[in-house]
């Protein structure tokens, strides 16, 4: 998702080739190559019922987070904020991609229904 949102912006999807036992960071570098985003510029989230149920940085497993409830959202960075890419020492409870701890990464999820036709969908 990106971090400015113009009115009648629709979420891209996409899908990438990885293993249970790979890390966080092997798919954010699996994200690089497919899709050439650059690995520190987005925050992973899973959403599940238009909630925020878990952030995740880039030492767990995959296989760790229980992933069959929910969808995967990559939300970009505010691009202003200058990030020193992933510390060496980063532990997987540190989501905060290399910006310093002065600043609070805060996960915002907003919905516009639409009508269209007979139905209605939900736009994030």
């Amino acid at each position: 998702m990106r971090y400015s949102i113009q009115d009648g912006y629709v979420n891209e999807g996409g899908t990438v080739m990885i293993q249970e036992t790979d890390s966080w960071f092997e798919f954010r570098k699996a994200i690089c190559h497919k899709y050439s985003i650059d690995v520190h510029t987005y925050t992973i989230a899973k959403v599940n019922d238009n909630c925020f149920k878990k952030m995740f940085s880039i030492r767990g497993t995959i296989d760790q987070s229980n992933l069959f409830q929910g969808l995967l959202l990559l939300y970009e960075n505010d691009p202003n904020v200058a990030s020193t890419g992933f510390q060496p020492d980063t532990d997987k409870y540190d989501s905060n991609n290399g910006v310093g701890e002065h600043y609070t990464r805060l996960i915002v999820n907003m919905s516009k229904l639409a009508q269209r036709s007979q139905y209605t969908s939900s736009q994030y």
